[in-house]
């Protein structure tokens, strides 16, 4: 449960949720998010 908290965090420009908030849909979003944000970053 604390990575969905991590993801949160680190998304600043999205609201801070709880995992006992989180929706399918929400979690869905938050991770495509993370992964056009990886997709952007350079290749380490």
């Amino acid at each position: 449960s604390g990575g969905l908290e991590t993801f949160s965090v680190r998304k600043q420009n999205r609201p801070v949720v709880t995992p006992t908030g989180l929706s399918l849909d929400g979690m869905l979003d938050t991770l495509a998010s993370i992964a056009d944000d990886d997709e952007e970053r350079p290749a380490a």
